[in-house]
């Protein structure tokens, strides 16, 4: 009897704690963006207008993946699509200068997730 109450103790409070889990994983990303928007800041030297533009554009950005996660059609193709629309409406925000930049900066980005890329792709 003891046992199975250590059980059913220890399964609720597993649950328990991964459902505390999941409000921090939402603030993670909405941190992720907002770090991501003061880099582009300070980096590309945005201007206000700029900034507003790109943060409204992260936004509606997260809506669509979320969206697209949440209906179940969440693959790969549509997602990659999205991530090319947001580049091409970066490429319209930003002068050319700050799209050099902006490529060089996704660049290093990609290069440092390489190698971790590749590590999840051999786990799996």
């Amino acid at each position: 009897m003891k046992k199975l109450m250590f059980i059913v103790l220890s399964f609720v409070f597993a649950v328990t704690s991964m459902n505390a889990q999941k409000p921090n994983d939402r603030s993670k990303g909405v941190e992720f963006m907002k770090n991501r928007l003061e880099q582009l800041k300070t980096e590309l030297k945005l201007t206000d207008d700029q900034s507003k533009k790109i943060q409204d554009l992260f936004v509606s950005q997260a809506k669509a993946m979320k969206e697209l996660r949440e209906s179940g059609e969440g693959n790969r193709e549509k997602m990659k699509d999205l991530m090319k629309e947001r580049e091409t409406k970066m490429k319209e925000i930003l002068t050319p200068e700050q799209q050099a930049k902006f490529m060089e900066m996704n660049k290093n980005i990609r290069k440092d997730h390489a190698p971790r890329d590749k590590e999840n792709t051999e786990t799996k």
